[in-house]
């Protein structure tokens, strides 16, 4: 609804899907969406945005908040949690996981930072249907001129897979160290 002698609007919403299923079933694998928003001509603020995850099987939270805006998308600041977010109902083709974490969008000089902290609480192999992948750490930063991926460290088992980079768009240079340490090969 519109706010009295100004340009802004407020939102509240709060949708259910009574059919959610995956991706690759032609389905939405969204069970319930809720969230409150202003919007002006200059930014969207929202407030707090809940998505409750699921397929035929639930699936996690995904919570949201920040502000964008849309004049300079690049400003935009936005913190995303997930609570125990299993991504084979989204899509069945994916492993089985339950994923905890962080992840921030925010402004960095003339760019953004996208910072990553999740932790798997159910990793094992692939070939059983699961991610390997324990605890995600991943610290990115991107303008015009440079994308960097400061750190991008994956636990596995009791190992590391560790990558930095820097890739110059203007000259498609990219510089990449990986090393991966002690990490279980069966």
């Amino acid at each position: 609804e519109p706010q009295a002698g100004t340009a802004t609007w407020s939102a509240k919403i709060d949708l259910g899907n009574d059919q959610p299923d995956a991706w690759n079933r032609q389905g939405l694998p969204v069970r319930q969406l809720s969230a409150q928003a202003v919007l002006s001509l200059e930014q969207l603020d929202i407030a707090a945005a809940s998505v409750e995850l699921g397929g035929r099987a639930r699936a996690g939270m995904a919570r949201m908040r920040g502000q964008v805006p849309l004049r300079e998308l690049l400003r935009s600041r936005l913190q995303i949690e997930l609570q125990q977010v299993d991504l084979r109902p989204l899509l069945t083709t994916l492993p089985r996981t339950s994923l905890d974490g962080q992840v921030t969008v925010e402004p960095f000089q003339q760019g953004r930072r996208i910072r990553v902290d999740l932790r798997n609480a159910a990793p094992g192999p692939l070939d059983v249907d699961r991610l390997p992948v324990g605890r995600l750490v991943a610290d990115a930063r991107q303008d015009a001129a440079q994308w960097r991926i400061e750190t991008l460290d994956a636990q596995v088992g009791s190992g590391l897979a560790s990558l930095r980079a820097d890739f110059v768009p203007s000259t498609r240079q990219i510089d990449l160290k990986a090393q991966l340490q002690g990490l279980p090969l069966r």
